[in-house]
């Protein structure tokens, strides 16, 4: 396990940003407009993970780059570290980062495309944004770092309870067994009404039909 210490001696606010930033789907720079639109924006760190092209951002913000970690522990200490996660693909399906945020008890501010929406629950697991609009998510990361400690603290619970309750891999494990239980009896049903006729039997060698 790698040792990643997460500080800045010049920034009040962390926000955390996970794989795959050179991917244009994931809107990393309407991300970065987002962010420089923040007042005050040069009180943000934006903590990347395994894209170092990120480091040449020219932006107002600060940024610190943390090389690609493979053990569960380091990603979590760097979910954990983070005020808050921003997935701001313009296309994406049930990202895992969502989920791996939510249940290190950190919320998600990103765009409400594809599945997004299913896991980011506005003022309960983070803060969601029309895609591709900037502005909205510039006010999401600003409601998501401007709540109190107590409101920290709520998201903080909901976040894991949903992650835990509703997308652990036990509860998938039954979900599906529930699924297939539900279509399989339905799919044998056509089969197990067919009646299969035997084949007239073969006349007596010599009779006359």
């Amino acid at each position: 396990m790698k040792t990643v210490e997460v500080r800045h001696p010049l920034v009040q606010h962390k926000i955390g940003l996970l794989r795959d930033a050179s991917l244009s789907t994931k809107g990393f720079r309407e991300l970065v407009h987002a962010l420089s639109l923040v007042p005050d924006a040069g009180n943000l760190l934006l903590i990347g993970v395994g894209d170092s092209h990120i480091l040449s951002v020219d932006a107002p913000f600060k940024v610190m780059q943390i090389e690609h970690v493979n053990d569960d522990p380091t990603t979590a200490a760097i979910y954990a570290a983070a005020d808050v996660m921003a997935i701001p693909s313009r296309q994406d399906n049930l990202p895992n980062t969502i989920l791996e945020s939510m249940s290190c008890g950190t919320p998600v501010v990103g765009f409400a495309s594809g599945g997004i929406p299913d896991m980011v629950r506005p003022g309960q697991t983070g803060w969601l944004a029309p895609t591709g609009d900037t502005a909205a998510l510039r006010d999401g990361i600003r409601q998501a770092l401007s709540v109190d400690p107590e409101t920290r603290g709520r998201l903080k619970n909901i976040c894991r309870r949903v992650a835990v309750e509703e997308y652990s891999l036990d509860v998938q494990a039954k979900q599906y067994a529930a699924l297939y239980g539900s279509l399989i009896p339905s799919a044998a049903a056509p089969m197990a009404d067919r009646t299969l006729s035997a084949p007239p039997a073969a006349a007596p060698a010599g009779s006359v039909a």
